[in-house]
């Protein structure tokens, strides 16, 4: 529960990603903590805006542009703001948009209709460069019962899963979703750093409430970080050891037809079947 009393209440797991506790373990929730910010610094001098202004397009990031249709995946959304809380400017009601609305705990198509860009926040102890902040507004355009709902999200380059995945690309991956058999060996994104990895299982991480969802569904036996023979390998797999679980958007497979300014073009086993 929320030391603020403001009605927010989770259970352990889930209150890492909506909220902190304190030395003493009183939990506050995000919405509290943004609300009662105080003396907020807001910095230009040491903000890093290549990744706006390049003049090249990099094949294995996706740069949102105003018109694109995008699939908004709210639990990456969470890792996000979870991990960068600190840094980020939000307006009323706009850091969790599917606590105002469930509708959107599913992977929903969207339209990116505006793009402001805005200064981050500086924690007095951070002191690296901070990425220059996107404001990007959304409009709901599948399913049909929510179309046309906006709703507007903070975005940088960063090294975690994407939470705004181009329409093509999500939906040619869930065309090719049983391309890669079990055992393969392929490269995935894991935090920034490219892995191997051998597809080992499919299944829902949060089966009991979203069993339908592709997010880390896809559990690896991680390839790379094992020394030793095959053997050896093998014999760590079947104790489970070494595993990592990767979103579909994750998986690093080329795909030469793919426009270039979409995230890595991917082929991965998904929950879904379309006909």
């Amino acid at each position: 529960m929320c030391k603020y009393d403001c009605g927010r209440a989770y259970h352990t797991a889930c209150s890492k990603r909506h909220g902190r506790e304190n030395e003493r373990g009183v939990f506050t929730c995000f919405s509290c903590l943004s609300a009662n910010r105080k003396k907020e610094k807001i910095v230009g001098s040491r903000v890093n805006r290549e990744w706006v202004d390049g003049d090249t397009v990099d094949p294995k990031k996706y740069i949102p542009q105003a018109g694109d249709l995008v699939v908004y995946a709210f639990q990456p959304h969470e890792d996000f703001v979870m991990e960068y809380f600190d840094y980020l400017r939000f307006s009323r009601g706009e850091i969790f948009p599917f606590e105002n609305d469930l509708s959107l705990c599913h992977e929903n198509v969207c339209k990116i209709v505006d793009i402001t860009y805005q200064f981050p926040l500086a924690p007095k102890w951070y002191k690296q460069k901070l990425n220059v902040l996107m404001k990007i507004t959304l409009e709901v355009v599948e399913p049909e019962n929510i179309q046309g709902q906006m709703f507007a999200v903070s975005y940088f380059d960063c090294n975690l899963s994407d939470f705004l995945i181009p329409k093509d690309v999500y939906q040619k991956a869930i065309n090719q979703s049983k391309h890669i058999p079990k055992d393969q060996q392929v490269k995935l994104r894991v935090n920034g750093a490219i892995k191997c990895g051998l597809l080992s299982e499919v299944t829902p991480r949060e089966e009991g409430t979203f069993p339908d969802s592709p997010w880390k569904s896809l559990q690896f036996f991680d390839h790379s970080a094992e020394e030793g023979g095959y053997a050896l390998r093998r014999s760590k797999k079947e104790q489970g050891e070494n595993l990592i679980y990767a979103s579909p958007w994750d998986l690093l497979i080329q795909d030469d037809s793919l426009q270039t300014k979409l995230v890595d073009p991917v082929l991965f086993t998904s929950l879904f079947s379309q006909n």
